[in-house]
């Protein structure tokens, strides 16, 4: 279950119709998020579990044919697949993450800047 402290402006998450919603908003009482066009029930959407699909359209690239590691920029910001969960590492510290929101909550506390997806069709 989504928590709303979880949650910060510009996150991905999956209505329940499955599409992907941004979040331009957070209800003061925790309860609702706000797409941009109407309050909506947190209860109403989902995670949206890291696929390779969605790191690609982050814009990660795999730099080596066969290799685990997707690599943002200049490689100061890497993925890996663990098992069958991704997580992420930079230098010597490392994080086990699963959900899209996750990666770009983690993205923006060290980088400063937001993680879009380059389609727009999906939000």
């Amino acid at each position: 279950m989504i928590q709303a402290n979880e949650l910060r402006i510009g996150n991905l998450l999956l209505f329940e119709d499955n599409s992907a919603i941004e979040v331009r908003g957070i209800h003061p009482s925790g309860k609702y998020i706000h797409d941009g066009k109407q309050w909506i029930e947190i209860f109403r959407c989902n995670h949206i579990p890291i696929t390779e699909e969605w790191l690609l359209n982050f814009g990660f690239e795999l730099p080596i044919l066969g290799s685990s590691i997707y690599k943002l920029g200049l490689g100061s910001f890497s993925i890996q697949h663990f098992g069958d969960k991704i997580g992420f590492f930079e230098m010597r510290n490392h994080k086990k993450i699963d959900l899209v929101h996750q990666l770009q909550n983690l993205y923006f506390a060290l980088k400063g800047t937001e993680l879009t997806p380059k389609a727009a069709e999906i939000i």
